[in-house]
Order: structure tokens, then C-alpha cells, then sequence
């Protein structure tokens, strides 16, 4: 190939769709679903050859199938890595160019299985493969994130957001999303929490409209047994998402209650409110819809729905080949 398609850069080369087959509990019953998940970004180091990408594999792996993009020279295919993901630091630094691959999968992992599954965000996943599965993205080492459950990816997706430096939205807007709790009116609570978040780097932007949106459809669980409440979730991702709120090494005194208390309620607020066209930017609504594979509408009160279009949960083409991979990253 000769171009460069638009969206590419010279340094990243993008997974542009994904599918991938799991069974969710609903109704009592195992279900198979396959789901598409288009534009997923997956950076890989590119050692030689020049800037091109295009599809260089399709396969099947563990339920999980991938198109891959790489370098045109076949002896350079497979020698890229997959962007390391950083614990520790800042967000720019953290997300260079976009979400890194793996901490992306483990999101959209979350956002499809957690709404029929219990306590998720809630209950701890197994520590001893929350600890590998860190040291294996920090490394930038391929891995099969169907060996890991919904419960291990939350808890690694909170173990990151719990070590950013101030936490993800910054201590002063931290206090500025404090004052919407006595703002009485949601209108002008949604329109301050969109200020903050067109304030924050695009990548720091997917990555809220991901989590809030996973949240709410949590909340809105087709499954009764599975639902938390806005203010469950709220409760249970607050110091995970506003450091102001965590206590040091001691005793909660009275102020580190009112700040969980009021992170909490915050929280649940954005998630009762997902969907507002007044919330997060049109474009980070579109991302989400994108990278789900949901369909995007406005109903008639200027509110986004995300709804899966028809073919999404048609079952995945015979003719696919099945390979057993372990070290596929999907």
C-alpha cells in the first residue's frame, strides 16, 4: 500500500475490528454472543519498515477472533509489542497518544459482561491475578484476556485509576464536582461536570464516557439479580476515581467521610444523568457507541441511547478458522 489510510499515524498501527464470542449468564441460561467492536485501537511498536496498515491476519482465538494491522515486509509482522500500559503516572504520560490497547480491552471486557454479573466493581477479583495481569500490561506482553474474569478486569482497571497521581480528575476538579452536591438543579450539575470534562485531554475523556457508561449499564441490567444502584456503584468506585476522598494510612476522620460521601453521590449523579446531550461532548458519545458497537439516537427530550443493532449478536461465520494462541492480546 502506497498510503497511509487517515486516522493512522506513522508510529501506531490500529486493530480496526474485533469480534469475539462469550457465554453472559442471562435468564439462568449460557448464551453465546458475538460481538463486533469496531475502531478498536491497538498500538504496536513498529522497529522497521514504513508507515502503512492494513489487514494482515484474521483469526480465532479462545472465542476471541481479531484483525490485526501491521507492516507490509513479512518478516516484520509479528515483532511489534503492544503498548505498555503505565501505573503511577500521570495521565499524559499514561495515555502518550490514546487509551492503550489492553487497558481499552479490559474496558470494553467490563462494559459487555459486567451488567450480568454480580457486585462487579463491588467484589474483589482474585488478587494473585490482578498482580499478573498488571505486571503483564505494565511490560506490554501479549495476553488472552479471556482467561481473566469480569471481576480480575475491574479490579485492575481500579488499581490503575487508584495509582494516577492525583487522581483522574485533579484535586482542584475534584472540588469544583464537590459543589454540584448542592446544586439543586441537574441541569446546571451536567452542564458543570461537561466544563470539567471538555477541560481534559481527549484520551482522559474516552476513558470517563467508557467507565460512565459501563456504570450505568450496570444500573440498567436487564437482569434484576445483577443490578447494582447508582449509589452502590457510586459508593463503590469513589476513591478509586477522587484520591481527595482517600484517608492516609489512619482512621477516616469526619471531613474524609463527607468528601466519600459526596464523591459517591456525585458519581451516582453522572450515572443517572448518562446520556444528557448536556453531560459529556457529542464526540465522546459518539466514541462510545462506536467502540461498543452500540447504535447512537437522540430521543425526544435531547437525550443519547445506545442501542446494539440487529446483526450484533448474530453468530459468528462458520468459515472462521480456530486456532489455540495463548499469547493472541485478545
Amino acid at each position: 500500500m502506497n498510503e497511509t489510510p487517515p486516522g493512522y499515524s506513522r508510529h501506531r498501527a490500529r486493530a480496526v475490528c474485533a469480534t469475539f464470542t462469550g457465554p453472559n449468564d442471562v435468564d439462568s441460561g449460557a448464551v453465546e454472543n458475538s460481538v463486533k467492536i469496531a475502531n478498536l485501537v491497538l498500538s504496536l511498536r513498529r522497529p522497521h519498515g514504513r508507515s502503512c496498515c492494513f489487514p494482515i491476519d484474521t483469526m480465532t482465538v479462545s472465542g476471541y477472533g481479531m484483525v490485526l494491522c501491521g507492516n507490509d515486509e513479512i518478516h516484520q509482522r509479528y515483532r511489534g509489542r503492544i503498548e505498555k500500559v503505565k501505573f503511577g503516572v500521570p495521565l499524559a504520560e499514561a495515555f502518550n497518544h490514546d487509551i492503550p490497547a489492553t487497558l481499552l480491552v479490559l474496558m470494553l471486557k467490563v462494559n459487555k459482561e459486567a451488567p450480568f454479573k454480580k457486585d462487579v466493581w463491588r467484589a474483589p477479583g482474585n488478587q494473585a491475578q490482578v498482580r499478573k495481569l498488571s505486571n503483564i500490561m505494565q511490560h506490554g506482553r501479549l495476553v488472552n484476556i479471556s482467561n481473566y474474569s469480569v471481576y480480575t478486569a475491574a479490579s485492575v482497571i481500579k488499581k490503575f485509576l487508584n495509582k494516577l497521581p492525583g487522581g483522574i480528575f485533579g484535586i482542584e476538579n475534584e472540588k469544583i464536582l464537590f459543589d454540584i452536591v448542592a446544586q439543586p438543579d441537574p441541569e446546571k450539575q451536567r452542564q458543570v461536570f461537561c466544563r470539567v470534562i471538555e477541560g481534559m485531554p481527549v484520551p482522559t475523556q474516552h476513558l470517563l464516557v467508557l467507565l460512565f457508561g459501563t456504570f450505568r449499564n450496570i444500573r440498567d441490567s436487564p437482569d434484576s439479580s445483577m443490578k447494582m444502584s447508582s449509589d452502590a456503584i457510586g459508593i463503590s468506585v469513589a476513591p478509586s476515581l477522587f484520591h481527595s476522598c482517600i484517608h492516609d494510612n489512619g482512621r477516616p476522620n469526619y471531613d474524609d467521610v463527607v468528601r466519600l460521601r459526596n464523591a459517591s453521590e456525585v458519581i451516582s449523579k453522572i450515572i443517572e444523568g448518562f446520556g444528557h446531550t448536556n453531560l459529556f461532548p457529542r464526540e465522546c458519545y459518539e466514541f462510545y457507541a462506536r467502540i461498543t458497537g452500540r447504535t447512537l439516537r437522540i430521543d425526544e427530550n435531547w437525550v443519547f441511547t445506545f442501542q446494539y443493532p440487529p446483526s450484533y449478536w448474530a453468530p459468528a461465520p462458520a468459515s472462521l478458522p480456530s486456532y489455540q494462541v495463548p499469547m493472541i492480546a485478545l
